[in-house]
């Protein structure tokens, strides 16, 4: 995922050199910022938190808060996935849920397809690392046993680089192009091998070299009518060498970022580790020198004053004497260490403070027994302000895939764009990410129950808010009144086979009275009719 193994250095040199007048000056040096960053951030989450080498056999104690506090704010955010919803169009009364069904079928299958939960932790991972997502959907075919279907990828932060449109990249929301470089090993002929390959390498019989393969995708050029003046492009390149070229049939670039946390004016997001790094390794830094202070003075030292060495013998049973001007002690710490401490504690409690990450998001155990939901809000508060934004982005992120699938399935299957093509705003779609929080399903029940009596709800509200659509509350619903009347059908027959009816009425016509039956089959003149003397 990182992409920052033994070969990094020379795979960034290979993209800068390559492929370096594809972008001005200025452009490519914040590329350089932004790779030094990804890398600095890449490190920290591995546990590279030592800018030096200690001494053979001094220990370096490297606790990775960094690595926690991504893992820990990805799982409460994504962990229990997220779910597409295809609203009506808010411009008709008709209910369309029936003729937008099969859009969701499709999305849920091709997320199906992409193993959505394993994707999504890829996706928030890279996210909170570098601040910078870049998702790229694709067209596969090549599964031999499976229909075709969009395949959505995570390319790595530090193999694409955007361009922005507007004069000197000005509109930050919209890229011209974007470069998409893949390093690869090749094989090749040894003898055969051309000048300037970046890096050789003899691995046992084969022979192999580093070629950088690339994409260059470019947005189509439209007047102010929408008439499409030049077509999106796709240029694929080894190293500096054009291979193809072909129109993209798309006209866009199928490439979404998501930042991980927006910056106004701003292309790239904010990586969850920029203001955490240093703490985690001063941290570092800190307790090992705890540990070497304690280590030092855990074995004592002898000192001797005044006396020779050759005069003492070390060992039980052994008794020294020294002259009067002499002295032996051990060494021993006479220094307060409270401070450093202290400071220790301090360093930790800033990490969590400014990474959102309480004590108890960490697993430390609270004296939970009857909290109401509204106190673990308020427990949970900077860890739900977070996740809030993070599933507004990822979500505003995953929706615009969804465009993108569902386009690609229109071009590669006539059947589904035969469908689509009778629908108004056929790529409106929304995604939904679950509550995080424990739910407590009893007290929702009574709440729901309590809010349809007093009139301020419905039914199909409430499954609504489950994530569920016009169609599925629909047939909930109906099923939900078919079992009730088959139930009340039950019960009545049940009750007409005992006793006559007896069991029915609750008891016999000599103490509660005329019959259901029959009373059900009287019809008096009016309201105010007497009653027959008996």
């Amino acid at each position: 995922m990182s992409g920052y193994s033994v070969s990094s250095a020379e795979i960034r040199f290979g993209i800068a050199n390559s492929f370096e007048t594809l972008f001005s000056e200025e452009l490519g040096l914040n590329h350089a910022r932004r790779l030094q960053a990804y890398r600095r951030y890449w490190l920290a989450y591995f546990g590279e938190h030592w800018s030096y080498k200690r001494d053979p056999g001094e220990v370096e104690h490297t606790v990775n808060y960094c690595r926690k506090a991504i893992n820990s704010h990805l799982d409460f955010a994504f962990s229990k996935g997220f779910e597409n919803i295809v609203p009506d169009d808010p411009s008709t009364t008709e209910n369309e849920q029936i003729t937008r069904d099969f859009i969701k079928v499709k999305l849920d299958e091709t997320w199906e397809k992409n193993n959505k939960e394993l994707w999504l932790v890829d996706c928030g991972q890279g996210g909170g690392v570098t601040g910078d997502v870049f998702a790229r959907v694709s067209w596969d075919k090549t599964d031999l046993f499976e229909d075709a279907y969009a395949r959505v990828d995570i390319i790595p932060s530090h193999f694409c680089f955007p361009e922005f449109c507007g004069p000197h990249g000005v509109d930050r929301k919209r890229i011209k192009r974007l470069l998409i470089v893949i390093p690869t090993f090749m094989d090749v002929n040894w003898n055969e091998l051309a000048p300037g390959r970046l890096l050789e390498k003899n691995l046992g019989n084969n022979r192999v070299t580093l070629v950088m393969k690339a994409e260059l995708w470019t947005s189509p050029v439209v007047d102010d009518n929408g008439v499409i003046q030049t077509p999106a492009m796709v240029y694929e390149y080894e190293d500096n060498t054009l291979i193809s070229e072909r129109v993209n049939p798309l006209q866009e670039i199928p490439v979404v970022h998501i930042p991980n946390y927006p910056v106004t004016g701003e292309y790239y997001g904010i990586s969850d580790l920029v203001d955490v790094v240093e703490l985690n390794t001063e941290f570092n830094e800190k307790i090992t020198d705890i540990s070497d202070i304690i280590d030092y003075h855990g074995s004592p030292q002898t000192i001797v004053k005044g006396c020779r060495l050759n005069q003492l013998e070390r060992g039980a049973n052994r008794i020294w004497g020294i002259p009067e001007t002499g002295d032996v002690f051990n060494l021993e710490l006479k220094g307060d260490m409270s401070a450093a401490l202290k400071h220790v504690e301090f360093l930790k409690k800033s990490f969590q403070e400014l990474s959102s990450c309480p004590d108890h998001f960490w697993g430390t155990p609270l004296p939970i027994s009857n909290t109401s939901g509204a106190a673990l809000q308020i427990m949970f508060m900077p860890v739900l302000q977070k996740r809030d934004m993070k599933a507004m982005v990822y979500g505003a992120g995953i929706q615009r895939i969804n465009r993108l699938i569902l386009r690609m399935n229109e071009i590669a299957d006539l059947d589904f764009a035969k469908q689509m093509k009778n629908i108004k705003n056929r790529y409106r779609n929304k995604v939904k990410f679950p509550d995080p929080m424990p739910r407590d399903e009893v007290r929702e029940l009574e709440r729901n129950k309590l809010e349809k009596d007093l009139g301020i709800t419905s039914r199909k509200f409430i499954l609504k808010s489950r994530g569920l659509t016009d169609a599925q509350a629909k047939d909930i619903m109906t099923d939900a009144d078919k079992d009730r009347e088959e139930e009340a059908l039950q019960d009545y027959e049940v009750g007409l086979g005992s006793g006559n009816g007896n069991f029915a009425r609750g008891g016999s016509s000599d103490t509660r009275g005329e019959k259901i039956s029959e009373s059900m089959n009287e019809k008096p003149d009016g309201p105010n009719s007497p009653k027959e003397e008996e």
